[in-house]
């Protein structure tokens, strides 16, 4: 029985990520990327890095939805790193 691919997810910040939309991912070394959703299952939203769009392989990764945030304007960049850093990181 095939499942069905829900039309959008909610990120950390409670937004939805849609196929398409523009996020912030913690991998990768867990480096802070910007990537793009190239589909989403039932669990999981399937992102690729904006730095990888021109090349002809893809490289993508399979992430919780509650581990990206939907880039839409300055302020949630300044959430995501707020709700991701530890309170040992900073000085």
């Amino acid at each position: 029985m095939a499942k069905n691919t829900p039309e959008f997810h909610l990120d950390i910040l409670g937004k939805e990520i849609r196929k398409g939309s523009f996020v912030f991912a913690n991998c990768w070394n867990g480096d802070l990327q910007v990537c793009v959703v190239d589909s989403l299952s039932p669990k999981m939203v399937k992102v690729r890095r904006v730095a990888e769009l021109r090349n002809s392989y893809k490289t993508n990764k399979n992430k919780y939805p509650s581990e990206l945030a939907v880039i839409e304007n300055h302020d949630d960049i300044t959430m995501f790193i707020l709700k991701n850093s530890n309170k040992n990181d900073l000085s």
